[in-house]
């Protein structure tokens, strides 16, 4: 071959993230290098575009967007903004994307009211099947590990309950339930053998952790601040969370919490990159939604997006490139 095809550039851009941004009406997503140089809106600026979801190989986001300004449908884009298409056709429009493990399907939502729908559907947009059917589920479906289960949180008061759908014979299972008490913000561990997830109460908000099966719930971390938002260290060892208006990270077994920023003005969002090494987040400490990098024990904070647009929903690309 000839050499021109071996060279590399001399300063790689880091790895994507790929963020929502707030522009006048719309919603719109963006993608960004790590060192903040690179940044490309991906999506139509004239639709309302949200929830991004990075395809496992780090090449596609699967996404939600009003096409002709109606109720959102499920789009796949490349991640360089090419080639993008739509999903879906739905009256009741489409929600809340998740990736098959393999890359090559994608469950979502579909329903104007509480009652929802769960379908699958190829990526290129073909062999739509329908899962499930009037379920009041209120997050993204999860796939299992091993892309042959899938998981839904569904919220019917007074209690939140935990479904399977088994893919290969669309069975529905009632796995367990649990008292109300204000559920939010469920975050599942990588193997998929945890929920972590907030409760809402007159005190402020605490965190807890689940195992799937319903054993083992654990409180991690306490009022008086308002927990929120957590997420899973890539070898779901500990989870990061905003807590009042700083990021925390605490072990799953409850201890060695630890305040990243020490800030005070607005953190919120933390993702851990998928190598470990560093913590996207979104702050308002500037005066305005921002998108954020530092180190994962606080250090070397530094602004990635500085612009008047609201800048929220970061999520870091599987692919690492060092």
């Amino acid at each position: 071959s000839n050499g021109m095809q071996s060279e590399v550039p001399a300063d790689p851009p880091l790895s994507d993230f790929a963020f929502v941004s707030v522009r006048n009406k719309n919603r719109v997503i963006q993608v960004v290098s790590q060192d903040g140089r690179l940044q490309k809106v991906i999506t139509d600026v004239n639709r309302d575009s949200n929830n991004p979801t990075w395809s496992p190989d780090g090449t596609e986001i699967v996404f939600e967007s009003s096409p002709s300004g109606g109720i959102h449908q499920i789009f796949v884009i490349r991640a360089d903004g090419s080639g993008e298409r739509q999903l879906t056709d739905l009256a009741a429009g489409g929600h809340h994307p998740a990736w098959s493990p393999d890359g090559q399907r994608i469950a979502f939502l579909s329903g104007v009211s509480d009652a929802k729908n769960v379908y699958l559907i190829d990526k290129n947009g073909q062999n739509q099947v329908t899962l499930a059917t009037g379920l009041p589920v209120k997050f993204a479906p999860v796939f299992s590990k091993d892309g042959g289960r899938l998981y839904l949180i569904t919220i019917a008061a007074p209690h939140w309950s935990l479904y399977r759908i088994d893919i290969a014979s669309s069975q529905l299972s009632h796995v367990w339930q649990r008292q109300l008490n204000g559920f939010i913000n469920p975050a599942w561990s990588h193997d998929r053998q945890k929920i972590a997830f907030v409760t809402v109460g007159e005190n402020g908000a605490s965190l807890y952790i689940v195992n799937v099966d319903g054993s083992g719930e654990r409180l991690l971390s306490n009022a008086p601040f308002s927990n929120a938002t957590p997420a899973w260290s890539p070898f779901d060892r500990a989870l990061i969370f905003s807590s009042g208006s700083d990021i925390l990270t605490v072990r799953a077994d409850g201890l060695g919490e630890t305040n990243l920023t020490r800030n005070s003005t607005g953190n919120y969002a933390p993702m851990w990159s998928p190598d470990g090494k560093r913590v996207v987040f979104v702050s308002i400490r500037d005066g305005n939604s921002e998108i954020y990098l530092m180190n994962t024990n606080g250090s070397t904070v530094r602004r990635i997006t500085n612009d008047l647009n609201e800048d929220i929903q970061p999520t870091w690309s599987p692919i690492i490139v060092e």
